[in-house]
Parts: C-alpha cells; structure tokens; sequence
C-alpha cells in the first residue's frame, strides 16, 4: 500500500504554500513530529491535552509561540466563560492561512457546540461539518475532500465551508502541483483515494455509501480532471 512519508500539509508549508501547521497527534508521535520539524529547520510549539497533543509549526519561534497563545484563549478553560468569543478562533485560522470563509463556517458551528446541529440534535462534528458544507455546495469537488473513508489526509488541512469553496480549490491546485512534482505517482493515489464516495452516520463512522444507515451524510464526489 502506498504512503507517502511526506502529507500533503507539510509539502504545503515546505512550499511556501501555508505559514504554519496545527497537527493533533497522540504524545509519542507528536515528539516525533515536532522533532522531525525541527531537523527541518521549523519552529515548534506544544500543547499537552493529556491523551492527545497539539504541535504548532511555524517558520520562527515567535510565530510558533503566537499560535499556542491563541489556541490557549481559544480552548474552554476550567471554568465556563460568559460567552462566547469567536475573536481567538478567527485569528487562530487566519495564522494557519485557513480561508476567512471556511473559518466563519467554523466559528458558527463552535459558537453552537461542535456537536449540536443548526436544529439542535446532537451528532459528530465530522457529520455536521460535512453536512453544512454539502448543503452550501452546488457540486461535490473532490480536491476539497477532507472525509475520506479511509481517513487519508487531503489536499486541504482545513475544513471547507463548502466543497465547491473558490479559495480552497485553489489552494488545494497549488498543493497538488507540489505534490505532483514531489511524487507524481503518489500524487496520483492520493487523488484516486479522495474520489471514492463517502456516506458518514451521525456518530461520525464513515463508510460506503451502500453500507451506511438510512440518515447518513452522503458524499458522492467528482473528480474536476
């Protein structure tokens, strides 16, 4: 099976493509990584969450630093706060070269609960995430997939406030031709793997179409070659 030792995120930011990387990974791959970003000569940051880690990517330490402030401002503390501030979220997005669209998309969903609908009920974030940016789109492209069945890691390193959004296609263009140009056969697997149809259930499990529940969000993509 093909893997590509290097995603399509960090070719992004070796690039030039992307200021930074927000990577969420268990501790022990998470020094792993950080420790692989320094030998590349980035800048890191980390953030205990216990069972999980953040590492931060930055070009310059101060930028890795500024990053790990907003995620601070921007995670719920041990106490609830008045209300809700979409402010840390925005720039949190903004330092990561994320679309303004797809980060308002965000902050809606957040500002509700992650895993409370627009009608209420409650689901996985994957579900709703997809569900709301199908809605919005006219066609399902697939260079703008970030569901795929398998869990591959996509052109895009953010959620898409639709899978047809204008800034993300061609961000996604400019992360292919590194990748094509980095690996063109692997370029090529990865593009058929985000093609394949996804169907996710509200609990967030991912599946073929054909063997999902009844209310599953069903992804049928098109490929724009």
């Amino acid at each position: 099976m093909w893997r590509d030792p290097t995603p399509p995120e960090w070719l992004a930011l070796i690039a030039g493509l992307k200021p930074a990387l927000r990577l969420l990974r268990d501790p022990r791959r998470a020094r792993a990584e950080a420790a692989a970003a320094a030998r590349r000569g980035f800048a890191v940051a980390l953030h205990d969450l216990g069972d999980r880690t953040i590492v931060y990517v930055a070009r310059t330490p101060a930028a890795a630093r500024a990053l790990h402030a907003l995620e601070g401002q921007a995670l719920p503390g041990p106490t609830l706060r008045d209300r809700f501030d979409p402010a840390p979220h925005r720039a949190l997005g903004a330092a990561l070269g994320f679309p303004a669209c797809c980060v308002e998309a965000f902050v809606a969903r957040i500002a509700r609960g992650a895993d409370v609908t627009a009608t209420g009920a409650r689901a996985h974030e994957d579900f709703i995430a997809a569900s709301e940016a199908a809605a919005r789109s006219r066609r399902l492209d697939a260079r703008a997939n970030v569901f795929a069945i398998d869990r591959t890691s996509g052109w895009l390193s953010h959620v898409p406030c639709a899978f047809d959004c204008a800034p993300s296609l061609a961000y996604a263009d400019r992360v292919i031709a590194a990748a094509t140009a980095h690996d063109a056969a692997g370029a090529a697997v990865l593009r058929a793997r985000l093609v394949s149809p996804v169907a996710i259930a509200p609990d967030g499990t991912r599946a073929a179409p054909a063997d999902a529940p009844a209310d599953a969000c069903v992804l049928a993509f098109g490929d724009p070659a």
